[in-house]
């Protein structure tokens, strides 16, 4: 699959929130990123579940927790989507629900593009499937 998500392992850093971890990447050390239909799968240490952080169509990024509000089961990029294999839903990659038998979105994560090409990914919980 072309758009399957490169996976790596990352500790959170506390310096910009007391509440909440959040992950700081350098889009300099991530070239899948400055690719079409892009997909980074961060493991961040503790938290509940990956993280996927996806080129947008329009441009920009979305970062969600990859998996399916309807089953808990994880989902993956297929083109501009996410599929969930278990039961057939699809999610923009901005998290909206395409088709269901999902009908929550996943969760997003908030995510701003700092000075000098980071990505701040900040870790809030994930909706319950």
């Amino acid at each position: 699959n072309d758009t399957a998500p490169t996976e790596i392992y990352i500790f959170p850093s506390t310096a910009l929130s007391d509440l909440h971890p959040v992950l700081k990447i350098r889009l300099a050390d991530r070239a899948v990123l400055a690719t079409e239909r892009g997909a980074l799968r961060l493991h961040p240490e503790g938290a509940k579940s990956p993280v996927d952080i996806l080129v947008l169509p329009e441009g920009g990024y979305a970062a969600v927790w990859p998996i399916c509000t309807h089953n808990g089961c994880p989902v993956r990029p297929e083109g501009w989507e996410l599929f969930c294999p278990c039961h057939g839903s699809i999610f923009a990659r901005d998290g909206r629900v395409l088709s269901g038998p999902a009908y929550k979105p996943l969760t997003r994560l908030p995510l701003v593009e700092a000075p000098g090409g980071e990505l701040h990914i900040t870790l809030i919980d994930p909706i319950d499937p």
